[in-house]
């Protein structure tokens, strides 16, 4: 009881330290948004352990109501910091996609797989998956029948191009079932950059 009451009070003061932050530099939305994290399980907390919330009840809604009044007199800000985070995620993304293509282009014209720099390296990896007709397709219907012919999988109403791929490339059909599927579903290299900072994991 007593550690569940420790918590309890401490919810309650990093509502009020967080809030005070947020008050202190409207740039710390997130400080703002781990109220509102505090206050949810606060909630939780309520509804399965009632008897140990109930004497910060009064805390609880002050604090509740503070954050609220910090959110309204924020409205405007708030509205443009998100607006000003989507474009600025737009615009790297489309500068990630820039990059991407570039970086493949070089990539194989120097038959290389990894391209490095002093920030860190990005490996360029490629598999071959093939392309599925569209669902409800005469393409598609034909591929499920020879699939069916090669009593591969049982459910055949859903195959997947990772699974085909790897039939194709097991030759897990006769020759000509191969020839029908690869004319209904062509092979298209995918490509997937990976990347690695210095003294970070992969992304």
């Amino acid at each position: 009881m007593e550690y569940d009451t420790d918590k309890v009070e401490q919810a309650c003061s990093d509502i009020s330290r967080r809030l005070a932050s947020f008050r202190a530099d409207a740039a710390r939305v997130e400080d703002l948004r781990q109220c509102l994290v505090a206050l949810d399980w606060l909630r939780q907390q309520y509804r399965c352990r009632q008897a140990v919330v109930a004497p910060y009840l009064d805390r609880i809604k002050e604090l509740s109501g503070q954050v609220r009044q910090a959110m309204a007199e924020s409205r405007e800000s708030l509205t443009a910091k998100y607006l000003e985070a989507v474009s600025a995620v737009a615009a790297w993304e489309e500068m990630r996609e820039a990059c991407r293509d570039v970086l493949l282009e070089l990539a194989n014209a120097e038959n290389v797989q990894c391209l490095t720099s002093p920030r860190g390296s990005v490996e360029i990896k490629h598999s071959q998956i093939a392309l599925l007709p569209k669902t409800g397709t005469a393409q598609r219907e034909e591929l499920l029948a020879v699939i069916t012919q090669a009593q591969r999988w049982p459910d055949v109403a859903y195959p997947s191009p990772a699974r085909l791929s790897r039939a194709l490339e097991g030759n897990l059909f006769t020759p000509e079932q191969a020839a029908q599927v690869t004319r209904l579903c062509p092979i298209q290299t995918v490509y997937r950059l990976a990347a690695h900072h210095n003294g970070d994991r992969s992304l």
